[in-house]
């Protein structure tokens, strides 16, 4: 089929007013802004910017890219280094970030996808698929809720007023923000109206995050070799010849997918289901108390009584049975993990301003 000028003609003009409509294409001659328009389109801007951060913006935010120096941190497993991230939002509330971290003797590969169905960790030929996020990827990510206001990426995200806002010759705008520790961000808001840029400049930490905008594609994970418990944590002690578990924390694993073992080095004693409640298994006697909500760890309790006196040898290990495996062979901070908490953290260092 001969397509005639006309039709490319046609076809041309009929894209190019697509990419006018959405902001792609922009049509209004590129001259600067008055200093009020350049203000207001900071404002506007900035409140786009948290909105596609926190799950609540038009879905136009595709990718985010970055790199951070990092000088002096005060995060345990943060040391001095420099973190490369990359974050892709795809169809369907889905993720993908990317997170290399050079700490001079190490340098660290890490890349996580996030789906309505499961997380997937990918560590070299790794991949270890964890339970999805109740709450969604980016707002299990990104932010945090009533019920937990600490919690997610970016929690009391305030921005403040800018220090400087200067319209460009070419239809740009520069911002500068300086927060109550004088660390200074600069932020360039394009011709579209949307913030493409974030330079930081601070003394313990230094980079860059630039923002990409359009329409949002697939993101597939691979296919899983693993899976990888759901973490748990609490105190526990002897009171007599009774074992007390008190749980502190907990991923929001169900109850019925969770076992209790008590071991003697690689030999299992006893093992009790914790939806039971209660049992007895080889001597043993348990009693598990879940707070009402259905999910093991924080404010769930359990007893175990042994048949004779406690023999110090012993150990009460939590079996995840959905991930096949113990909720303390997690990845520890210092490992895979810390890179994906660094890039997390640094990039909230960026953007967070607390109230």
């Amino acid at each position: 089929m001969t397509l005639s000028i006309v039709g490319v003609l046609v076809v041309a003009a009929a894209a190019g007013a697509v990419l006018w409509a959405t902001g792609v294409l922009d049509l209004s001659g590129g001259g600067p802004l008055s200093q009020s328009e350049a203000e207001d389109r900071t404002g506007s801007a900035m409140d786009a910017l948290m909105a596609d951060l926190g799950g609540t913006g038009d879905g136009r935010m595709r990718e985010m890219t970055g790199h951070i120096e990092i000088e002096s941190s005060d995060v345990e497993f943060l040391p001095a280094s420099a973190v490369d991230l990359e974050v892709e939002f795809g169809k369907g509330d889905t993720m993908r970030m990317g997170v290399v971290m050079d700490a001079g003797a190490a340098t660290i590969e890490i890349e996580v996808y996030c789906t309505p169905t499961g997380i997937f960790l990918v560590i070299g030929e790794q991949v270890l698929e964890a339970r999805p996020d109740p709450d969604g990827c980016q707002a299990a990510l990104l932010e945090s809720d009533e019920e937990d206001p600490a919690g997610g990426l970016l929690p009391d995200l305030e921005v403040p007023e800018p220090g400087s806002v200067t319209p460009n010759d070419d239809g740009t705008v520069t911002a500068v923000f300086v927060d109550e520790a004088g660390e200074e961000t600069t932020v360039l808001i394009g011709k579209d109206g949307r913030v493409a840029r974030l330079d930081l400049n601070g003394p313990d930490a230094s980079g860059h995050l630039e923002f990409d905008y359009g329409t949002r594609g697939s993101l597939d994970p691979p296919a899983a070799t693993g899976r990888m418990p759901a973490a748990a944590d609490g105190s526990s002690g002897l009171e007599g010849d009774t074992f007390v578990w008190q749980g502190v924390y907990g991923e929001e694993a169900p109850v019925d997918e969770y076992e209790v073992h008590v071991l003697d080095g690689g030999t299992v004693l006893a093992s009790f289901p914790l939806d039971d409640g209660s049992g007895t298994d080889g001597g043993f006697s348990f009693t598990f108390e879940d707070d009402g909500d259905g999910l093991f760890g924080e404010d769930d309790s359990l007893t175990i009584e042994p048949p004779a006196e406690w023999d110090p040898a012993w150990e009460v290990r939590f079996y995840d049975t959905w991930a096949d495996a113990y909720s303390d062979e997690q990845l520890a901070p210092g490992a895979g993990a810390a890179a994906l908490l660094a890039g997390m953290v640094l990039f909230a260092a960026v953007l967070r301003r607390r109230r």
